[in-house]
């Protein structure tokens, strides 16, 4: 990713899509049953897009192994549901805690007003 990102056309997009829940037999607990698309097909509601910049400089670095990701860390209707996401949500918690204690760092959350100059 580094050396990607380093090349000044550098480009990158993902996009972010849902499905609706269409019909009662559509499990959200056994993912082991696949969603007709054409009955819910994928719709896109964001794209992130990355574009070239310098990500190994050491003040990132260091801001970086103080983060913990989460897709709980936003609006509560637009948290993931299903009995695997909660299981999920449980384990990045305690994986976090773990590695925030092991390398003896305190976890905070990032404000977006960062600045890595």
């Amino acid at each position: 990713m580094i050396q990607a990102l380093a090349k000044p056309d550098a480009e990158y997009c993902w996009d972010f899509g849902i499905q609706f829940k269409t019909k009662p037999e559509m499990s959200i607990d056994d993912v082991t049953v696949l969603w007709d698309q054409d009955e819910s097909p994928f719709f896109t509601v964001g794209r992130l897009t990355v574009k070239h910049q310098q990500i190994n400089l050491d003040k990132q670095c260091d801001f970086c192994e103080n983060l913990r990701f989460s897709p709980w860390n936003g609006l509560a209707v637009h948290r993931p549901v299903g009995a695997l996401n909660r299981l999920r949500s449980v384990v990045y918690s305690l994986v976090g805690e773990y590695r925030h204690q092991k390398r003896r760092l305190n976890y905070q959350e990032p404000t977006g007003a960062e600045r890595f100059d």
